[in-house]
């Protein structure tokens, strides 16, 4: 079976439009599918503007074929991944607490890459059960250093309880 093909007029479009909907801040509205060019013809109903009209529209269904073929590709994918991810997310969400806990603290005493809360935080948001349990794990929260801002600095030391805090100085940042 032959892979599907986009034409690069398509693909153009598509990047403008995408660049349009960029300039506007995420906001997606009908006017952005057309050309600068064309919003002043698509306005009247000449003659002139029933060729411009034809043209936006084969324009229109090109891009929604290529849109879909992309879908189907980015569905097939999420489909694989899910079905390889199905297996591990049931062994991970059936350990008990107190053993995913300790493989909590046994990865944050690990993880070092210069900031001591990107661990916890990153876990916490794994899914409702690594919150939870994230949360309920007072020494995943205790590294603190004088780069972090007051409100993370507070955060850490709320969630920290009475787990005994880690404070690191580096030189050259006071506050």
């Amino acid at each position: 079976m032959e892979p599907p093909y986009v034409f690069s007029k398509t693909v153009d479009h598509l990047m403008a439009v995408f660049s349009r909907i960029k300039d506007a801040n995420g906001t997606v509205k009908a006017d952005l599918l057309h050309e600068p060019s064309e919003v002043q013809v698509l306005g009247g109903l000449g003659d002139a503007s029933i060729s411009v009209l034809y043209q936006f529209m084969l324009r229109l269904k090109s891009s929604q074929d290529a849109l879909r073929t992309v879908l189907e590709l980015i569905d097939g994918t999420i489909e694989s991944l899910q079905e390889r991810t199905l297996p591990l997310q049931k062994r991970v969400t059936s350990l008990p607490d107190e053993l995913l806990r300790r493989i909590l603290e046994v990865g944050y005493e690990d993880y070092d890459d210069g900031d001591c809360c990107k661990f916890a935080l990153r876990v916490s948001g794994v899914s409702r059960h690594f919150r939870r349990v994230a949360l309920d794990s007072p020494r995943i929260w205790r590294r603190l250093d004088n780069k972090m801002s007051a409100d993370i600095l507070t955060l850490l030391i709320s969630r920290s309880k009475n787990a005994g805090l880690h404070i690191n100085f580096t030189s050259g940042h006071y506050r």
